[in-house]
């Protein structure tokens, strides 16, 4: 199996692979990236604050003269960012995965080599189309 498109398990009605056109899952972030594992954010070690058994934020390292900081191994979170936000895997917590660019979308409508699967997947063409009037005419 290759790993150029694929519908994404951990995000149902998104699409993955490194031929599939984004952007950052960032808050606010922009930067054009593709959906591929090296985007992804996957299983990973990481430090974390620790006191009495508990993990704590980092807001409270100054206060807590017995919290100390320890390597944990964390499951990633399954989403797609660029180099700057995937190593800030503490703050992945908070972000919410975004929906498949208008670029990605457009050559799902358009391309050739992907009318079986508009056959085969009538109400996705017609979501898509809705969400992109100027795809449509051109898919039609």
């Amino acid at each position: 199996m290759g790993y150029q498109v694929y519908e994404d398990p951990d995000h149902p009605s998104r699409w993955a692979g490194y031929a599939v056109p984004a952007e950052c899952d960032w808050v606010d972030c922009r930067a054009a990236i593709h959906r591929g594992l090296n985007n992804k954010c996957e299983d990973h070690g990481d430090y974390v604050l620790m006191l009495d058994g508990q993990q704590i934020g980092y807001d409270r390292f100054d206060d807590e003269p017995d919290a100390e900081e320890v390597w944990v191994e964390q499951a990633g979170c399954g989403l797609y960012f660029c180099e700057p936000h995937r190593s800030r895997t503490g703050e992945h917590g908070s972000v919410q995965p975004k929906p498949d660019s208008l670029e990605w979308e457009a050559h799902l409508l358009t391309d050739a080599s992907w009318a079986p699967w508009r056959e085969e997947h009538p109400d996705l063409v017609n979501a898509m189309r809705a969400r992109a009037p100027q795809i449509a005419e051109a898919s039609r």
